[in-house]
């Protein structure tokens, strides 16, 4: 067996730098793309009639996919209007009645289409160099982010300017036809991207106050449709602040819905929610097939939990 060469500080800077340039090249081609996408998108946008009401969906639906390479979260940019808006209406008092605390379902909350389509990661081998992959990535996301432009502009085309909006702030330019903040760090979607491929177990967590509001029908769906050996536990949190007959309802009607355990997290009964979510997790795992792993899977043999 030979003798590996020595590798100087000279070469390790040259590496490094050589990196750096790779990297800047990537975010020139990148930006470059999103230029193009950005001014077809502003000439579909001004050939469209124009509307009394909504934000200019250019600057408030940007495809930039970002290369911070932190996991930072990322959102839109607001329109000013709506900025200035939300902090005056921040200084209203609060009022004394809550008043129907089942109003929010008038969101839509219980319809599943109303959720627009998560980003899916390409397909991709061993064979698929990191290069490759990172490309296909960027260029999924991307396309990910001018499909929910699309949308957003055809939804207001469509909208009838009299129309009342549940979902309005006034004199905001913010309306129902709107789709509500999204990740837009790419970053933070290969991250879960990681999770899904290697966990065996998904924990997916939900505030019991009002799971719908978390719940990610998309996710679980993409879940067990796409990752049929994987399992997905549904964890309700601070149930501590919920009626426990309601808890129950919400745990009966999740359950029938995905057909996956539900359990409730309390905090007044830690040491209980934590022997009852460690034992159905192992439970669970028992359906899968982490025990035999694959040849080049580092973690074989090993149980992952995704969070």
């Amino acid at each position: 067996m030979t003798k590996g060469k020595p590798f100087s500080g000279k070469l390790k800077k040259q590496q490094l730098q050589a990196k750096r340039e790779k990297k800047a090249q990537k975010e020139l081609h990148a930006e470059a793309k999103y230029n193009a996408e950005r001014d077809a998108l502003a000439g579909l946008a001004s050939s469209a009639p124009p509307q009394p009401v909504g934000p200019p969906p250019i600057e408030y639906m940007s495809t930039d996919v970002g290369f911070s390479g932190d996991l930072r979260t990322i959102f839109a940019k607001e329109p000013q209007a709506a900025i200035d808006a939300r902090k005056k209406d921040a200084t209203r008092a609060l009022a004394d009645d809550r008043g129907n605390s089942q109003s929010i379902y008038a969101y839509g909350l219980t319809d599943v289409r109303n959720q627009p389509p998560i980003p899916l990661r390409p397909h991709w081998s061993k064979h698929t160099s990191p290069d490759e992959l990172a490309m296909a990535e960027e260029d999924a996301f991307r396309e990910w982010l001018l499909q929910l432009h699309q949308t957003c502009v055809e939804r207001r085309q469509q909208a009838a300017p009299t129309a009342p909006s549940i979902c309005s702030i006034p004199d905001s330019g913010v309306n129902a036809w709107e789709i509500n903040s999204y990740e837009r760090n790419l970053q933070v979607w290969r991250q879960l991207w990681r999770v899904i491929e290697k966990a065996n177990v998904l924990v997916h967590l939900a505030d019991s106050r009002c799971p719908l509001l978390h719940l990610s029908h998309r996710l679980i769906q993409h879940i067990q449709d796409d990752h049929p050996t994987k399992r997905v536990l549904i964890l309700l949190t601070k149930c501590d602040f919920v009626a426990p007959e309601r808890v129950d309802l919400w745990v009966k009607y999740i359950r029938d819905l995905y057909n996956v355990p539900v359990l409730t997290y309390s905090r007044d009964r830690v040491d209980e929610s934590n022997t009852v979510l460690l034992t159905t997790i192992g439970r669970l795992s028992e359906d899968t097939s982490y025990k035999k792993g694959r040849d080049e899977d580092l973690n074989a043999g090993t149980l992952m939990v995704g969070l």
